[in-house]
């Protein structure tokens, strides 16, 4: 009876503490990351030659040269709604820093926003996007685009927020880069239009990928899952971490999938339109970053057509039933590991009793 009892207290405590630690996820604040030894570069994640832009097509082998790896010194944009501030590089239109505007870093600086993407010493990550387009020029990550202002503001009452970057090639295929944020929204829409003002036939794809840096820390108390994660209809949710990358590169084709890189609280999430045949990928860097990417189909626009490429970018909180909303399966992203069969109903319960007495304590 008494090791009955044992087992039972033991079962119980386990899962109180599940409980805890799924509790932390979606609602704690996430400390200030600790500074490595060993600083990367600001905007180093690509080497030369290109490694870390997708191939044209899935036969092709070569990919166009690019500048040496370097500091990113091109203009930047400066995006401020009511929960996010974002920084876009006007070099290829990167998004290389975010900062979540209502999840503190701690309780002891208030002020101080956690900081999920960034290019700064110690720690790189970052969203990139493009096309591999035919033509003497591509509007890759590395193409210089124009800005009509260095910063944009959401204003009161505005909901949604347009960001429009410019880029023209020598033969006059003009690219529209937009980001579209909207209010009380961590999901933003990122569209690549393209008008051939050109006196031939333009072919292109869309890619996205996010590019990190190893972690050497948790954000959490419990060291938890850092890495990537894709999803299909077929093998549902997979993780595939930076060991995995360095040992076999991803190469896999998805219908309504989607690719995050996630840690502790938060996650970047590439999400393509519905229906869109995608190629995943991944590359590992010789500056120890991990590539986690997707590219979709061609398109052939003829003299003076024009076409827009849409994706969604969700950066933020691992908050499941927004992330329910976005995509199937992307709310696995709140990972209870093993035990995902008994945790999660056991949460939801835990949800409903604190929408009744507003306590957490008291709900536990």
């Amino acid at each position: 009876m008494d090791n009955t009892r044992l087992l039972l207290f033991i079962a119980l405590s386990f899962t109180a503490l599940l409980l805890w630690e799924a509790w932390q996820r979606d609602h704690a604040p996430a400390p200030q990351p600790a500074p490595t030894e060993q600083a990367a570069t600001p905007g180093a994640s690509t080497p030369a030659g290109g490694a870390d832009i997708p191939s044209a097509a899935p036969a092709a082998a070569t990919a166009p040269e690019a500048a040496p790896a370097q500091a990113d010194t091109a203009p930047t944009v400066t995006v401020v709604t009511d929960v996010l501030e974002v920084r876009i590089s006007t070099r290829g239109g990167d998004l290389r820093e975010a900062d979540l505007l209502d999840y503190p870093v701690s309780v002891d600086r208030p002020d101080e926003p956690v900081r999920l993407l960034e290019d700064g010493p110690g720690r790189f990550f970052v969203a990139q996007s493009g096309l591999r387009g035919s033509g003497s020029e591509e509007p890759t990550h590395y193409a210089r685009y124009t800005a009509a202002a260095s910063e944009y503001r959401l204003a009161d009452g505005q909901q949604e927020l347009v960001v429009p970057l410019e880029w023209v090639s020598p033969e006059g295929v003009r690219v529209i880069k937009r980001y579209r944020f909207t209010r009380g929204d961590h999901l933003v829409v990122v569209e690549h239009e393209v008008r051939n003002g050109s006196g031939a036939v333009w072919t292109g794809r869309q890619y996205r990928q996010l590019v990190r840096s190893k972690p050497t820390h948790s954000r959490g108390m419990v060291r938890t899952y850092t890495g990537g994660v894709i999803y299909s209809p077929e093998e549902k949710y997979e993780k595939y971490d930076f060991s995995d990358m360095a040992d076999a590169p991803l190469a896999r084709d998805i219908s309504d999938g989607w690719a995050a890189v996630i840690e502790h609280y938060f996650l970047a999430a590439w999400v393509p339109e519905r229906g869109e045949p995608n190629h995943y990928y991944s590359k590992v860097l010789p500056n120890d970053h991990f590539v986690l990417g997707l590219i979709g189909p061609d398109r052939s626009l003829a003299p003076g057509e024009s076409t827009v490429f849409r994706s969604r970018l969700y950066v933020g909180p691992k908050i499941q039933s927004r992330l329910e909303q976005i995509a199937e399966g992307l709310e696995l992203t709140v990972d209870y590991g093993a035990l995902t069969i008994l945790a999660k109903p056991i949460f939801w319960l835990l949800q409903k009793i604190h929408a009744l007495v507003g306590n957490w304590g008291w709900a536990i």
